[in-house]
């Protein structure tokens, strides 16, 4: 494998991880957001029947009151429950984004609004954080209901004077009501939460939506993050490409001039080896001169002897 496979390899992979960790990211983050979105839709919509309780209960409450009477009870005019659970159920289950609502009691009134286990669980809690002094009466969190796990917001309401007539014994409440209700109930005590207006959300359906969402998001999403990883290693490759080009021009360099340096040495080489021999050569020649010079003396050591034998 050359220098640039390897190079693209290495990126490919980084990419591919960072790809992968930027798609988890947001995926997490696009759950939080709608998961987020519908937990404020859930209480919303509990402070609008709040909203609507209130308006029936200060205005409208007081006003028929005015009208028929003390001993008079007009259930679908002064019940603030009977009008917020009505206002509810008119709204379209395309709106109401999977939320119930409920005013459940601990000691109803009417039978349906009878609190279920976990709905009396948490009005006890509220009347427990009521009478610690806590002024904010409110709870939100998960529990399972019917066997699902559902994300609750209960708000408790703390029973006025003004409450007590119509949760009473039978014989204390108004005429209109003492043969519409069983009253088979404790009487209701002034200043305790016995009675919460209570929204829950099924995790399922939260998830549902989530996945909803992020089918049409998501795509969109991978497209883009896909777009942009593409430009990016195109980026990369060309960058990793230039850099295999230069680093492949300055091997071949390199090559060049450890082979040029190799001529220069074989160069030296064989004129050293000249000088070697030239040196032998001049040494040749010294002996030869000195056996020469030894030759002359010797000669004229003969000529001297020739010359004293003449002379006797």
């Amino acid at each position: 494998m050359n220098l640039q496979r390897m190079f693209l390899l290495i990126t490919g992979c980084i990419c591919l991880a960072t790809f992968a960790s930027i798609v988890c990211i947001v995926k997490s983050e696009f759950e939080k957001s709608i998961i987020a979105q519908y937990q404020e839709k859930a209480d919303i919509l509990l402070q609008s029947m709040k909203a609507v309780r209130a308006h029936v209960g200060v205005v409208v409450r007081p006003e028929a009151t005015k009208l028929i009477g003390k001993d008079g009870f007009v259930v679908s005019l002064q019940s603030t429950s009977f009008a917020a659970n009505k206002v509810f159920a008119a709204i379209p289950e395309t709106h109401r984004y999977a939320v119930t609502f409920r005013t459940p009691a601990t000691k109803p009134l009417n039978p349906a609004n009878t609190a279920s286990p976990v709905e009396a669980e948490r009005i006890a809690a509220l009347d427990a954080r009521h009478a610690a002094g806590e002024k904010d009466l409110v709870w939100k969190g998960v529990r399972a209901v019917d066997g699902q796990d559902c994300y609750v917001i209960a708000l408790g309401e703390v029973t006025r004077e003004s409450c007590l007539p119509c949760h009473k014994a039978r014989q204390d409440a108004p005429a209109d009501l003492r043969d519409k209700y069983p009253f088979d109930q404790p009487p209701r005590q002034a200043g305790r939460v016995e009675t919460a207006e209570i929204v829950t959300i099924p995790v399922d359906s939260l998830y549902a939506a989530v996945r909803r969402s992020s089918a049409v998001a998501g795509i969109a999403e991978a497209r883009d993050l896909a777009a942009a990883s593409r430009d990016v290693l195109r980026g990369i490759a060309s960058q990793v490409a230039d850099a295999a080009g230069r680093a492949e021009a300055i091997v071949v360099a390199a090559a060049r001039q450890s082979a040029a340096q190799g001529a220069v040495a074989t160069s030296l080489e064989a004129m050293g080896a000249e000088a070697g021999g030239a040196a032998a050569a001049m040494d040749l020649a010294d002996a030869a001169a000195g056996e020469m010079v030894e030759r002359v003396g010797n000669l004229h050591a003969l000529l001297a002897s020739l010359e004293d034998g003449g002379a006797k």
